[in-house]
């Protein structure tokens, strides 16, 4: 299931998209990217993840990343709510739902400053993992798991 989620994350939004959405399941996406015993995807990875989990600049470690992000995310909150009482929408600056809204519309404009990074590896690591040639090994290597697996996967209660 893990590798469906990585797939459909990456075809959305990107890598980045799928370490995003699931930052508190990376270390099972990379076990699961681990037992494929695809060495390419697994190194591919491993460079994606270190791209996007940084803090100010240099590596971290995921519960650093995790605090660090739940940290930036409450600076653009507390910034949004500003903008919003000073140009009249405090009345939207109690609900959460839209002060999340209008930090991403705040964000998009530039009014909040949010922090960006170059992401090389990450950029890399969209296109190889739709080419053709990856999508064929994709489908050998999720078979060959599937397979030496399938009294596991197919354990019937």
């Amino acid at each position: 299931m893990m590798w469906g989620d990585i797939v459909g994350q990456v075809q959305n939004g990107g890598v980045a998209q799928f370490f995003e959405n699931y930052a508190s399941s990376l270390e099972l996406a990379e076990s699961c990217v681990a037992q494929l015993g695809w060495s390419e995807l697994s190194e591919r990875f491993r460079l994606g993840f270190t791209d996007y989990i940084h803090v100010d600049g240099r590596d971290a470690t995921l519960e650093e990343w995790c605090r660090h992000k739940a940290s930036e995310q409450e600076r653009y909150r507390q910034e949004t709510r500003k903008i919003l009482r000073e140009s009249g929408g405090e009345k939207f600056a109690a609900n959460p739902d839209e002060v999340d809204w209008f930090m991403m519309i705040f964000g998009a404009r530039g009014d909040i400053k949010i922090q960006g990074w170059n992401y090389a590896h990450i950029d890399g690591f969209n296109g190889w993992f739709y080419s053709e040639a990856t999508k064929a090994e994709s489908s050998a290597r999720i078979c060959v798991f599937a397979l030496s697996r399938r009294d596991e996967l197919a354990r019937i209660a």
